[in-house]
């Protein structure tokens, strides 16, 4: 200190050291200035990206090689289409596909022109089944049957043949007689059962 002064007195290897110092000082402030001048980084992006984990890449479709030609028992080649295969007739290994079965078809009643029948019960359209059990039941009992289609219903006739009413009152008889038997089963007593000239 000289009249309230500070002097410094700086030998040579202290001034390059001041030297390096300042070097230092101008070149971080020369690269602070040349990121400031750059585009803001895409840092934010790249963080996103790593997060995110990999996109997923799109399935290759598998190539599919053409099927290759061969040869058949004839002198041609046998080319395999690659369109849909339709499928072969039936080479007689294999068994036919079964066809649904049609449905029944009333059985024919020959029926004499002119002549009696005990005419057994009526039955709605609907009701082929409960007209099939009636007649399968009179069978059972020794009465045959046939069912006829009459104009909107089944008619259970008895298939025998009678010249008069009168011949086939017996029969009758004992048709409602049968009703009763079958009536708890069939919830049909064949009461309304008559004869009646076709």
């Amino acid at each position: 200190m000289a009249a309230g002064r500070l002097h410094l007195v700086l030998a040579w290897p202290h001034l390059v050291i001041l030297a390096v110092l300042l070097l230092a000082v101008v070149v971080a402030a020369f690269q602070a200035g040349a990121r400031s001048a750059q585009p803001p980084a895409s840092g934010t992006g790249e963080l996103e990206e790593l997060l995110a984990g990999p996109a997923p890449t799109a399935a290759q479709p598998a190539e599919v090689n053409p099927p290759t030609p061969t040869r058949g028992r004839g002198s041609t080649p046998v080319f395999t289409p690659l369109s849909e295969i339709t499928p072969l007739e039936n080479d007689g290994r294999t068994p036919p596909p079964v066809a649904e079965a049609a449905p029944e078809s009333p059985e024919p009643a020959a029926l004499v022109p002119g002549a009696y029948y005990v005419v057994v019960q009526h039955f709605p359209r609907r009701s082929r089944e409960a007209a099939e059990a009636a007649r399968e039941f009179l069978r059972s009992r020794g009465v045959e049957c046939v069912l006829h289609g009459g104009a909107g219903d089944w008619m259970l006739i008895v298939a025998q043949p009678f010249a008069s009413e009168r011949e086939a009152a017996r029969l009758v008889t004992r048709v409602r007689e049968l009703g009763k038997e079958y009536f708890p089963t069939g919830r049909y007593d064949f009461k309304e059962a008559a004869a009646r000239k076709f």
